[in-house]
């Protein structure tokens, strides 16, 4: 389903092989800086000393294995947990110490691997209860819930291609819609940093393309940064600008799509070895499906 055009909304103001960090991705000043996160759980190293940056308008894959790191690294993003160390900088302002809900409120938001809403409302219901939230549920109190934010809403939907399932119930959604108004709870925020847990999981194949390139699509229009984990890797080459390889909590690669998957070890943490120039076997993903989304032997 393609979305059609809608005005954008205005976003708000130790290890293995070393890796060279590239500090101005994309030609751009960087919106997001990582210097030196690390964080530990008693005696096992989740993350170590991560740097990275990120620019507006940026798409940046962050992949590996189970345990490499990932959710630990977003979580420390968003401020579920503090780092042991380093620096979190969005937009020059430092995000370490801060509680999630503050650090929402800078402009970073977040979607999930399972789509969190409400089945029993309205899609359009959805968003205003996003919206409100946002606002902080206070303007405008003296007025029925469904009666704020509704325009506001509605344009969300359009952006995502939604709007014309507005006044359906979110549980009798199919999964592919779900997760585009997941895409548009998240835009409620107006991000400028907009962190996607594997974003596509469940999802069939033409179905996680035409989210991603919606996600890119905006991100260029709005100067919002994408920061997404993913295990579908037809989803990772066919749209991240930058991808960044974890595995034991160490960045082992990071680079440009096709560069990355010929990495030799890449290919032998993650992808299975095999080499992007031989079709005869497939890159695996992490969910045993080749980069077409068939099944790996």
């Amino acid at each position: 389903m393609s979305a059609p055009t809608a005005p954008a909304l205005t976003p708000r103001g130790t290890s293995a092989a070393p890796v060279q960090a590239n500090t101005e991705p994309v030609g751009t000043a960087a919106l997001l800086q990582v210097r030196g996160l690390a964080k530990s759980f008693g005696g096992v190293r989740a993350l170590q000393p991560l740097r990275f940056d990120l620019a507006a308008g940026e798409m940046l894959a962050l992949i590996g294995p189970n345990g490499a790191g990932k959710s630990t690294c977003f979580n420390l993003l968003n401020g579920q947990l503090r780092p042991d160390a380093g620096s979190i900088l969005l937009g020059g302002t430092e995000l370490v110490g801060r509680a999630p809900d503050a650090v929402w409120r800078l402009g970073v938001g977040r979607t999930f691997q399972v789509a969190q809403t409400f089945a029993a409302l309205t899609v359009r219901q959805n968003l205003q209860l996003a919206l409100l939230s946002q606002a902080g549920g206070l303007f405008g109190w003296w007025r029925p819930a469904s009666a704020q934010y509704r325009g506001e809403a509605l344009a969300l939907l359009e952006q995502v291609g939604m709007a014309a399932q507005a006044e359906r119930a979110m549980g009798v959604l199919a999964y592919g819609d779900v997760k585009r108004v997941e895409l548009a709870l998240a835009l409620a925020n107006r991000p400028r940093l907009l962190l996607m847990d594997e974003p596509t999981a469940g999802m069939a194949p033409a179905e996680r393309q035409a989210l991603m390139a919606l996600t890119q699509r905006l991100a260029r229009e709005q100067g919002m940064g994408v920061l997404f984990t993913e295990h579908s890797m037809d989803v990772v080459f066919a749209h991240a600008d930058r991808v960044l390889v974890l595995a034991q909590g160490v960045l082992i690669a990071e680079g440009p799509p096709a560069a990355v998957r010929r990495n030799a070890q890449v290919r032998a943490v993650y992808l299975g070895g095999a080499s992007e120039a031989d079709p005869a076997h497939p890159v695996a993903t992490a969910d045993g499906a080749d980069a077409n989304g068939a099944p790996c032997a």
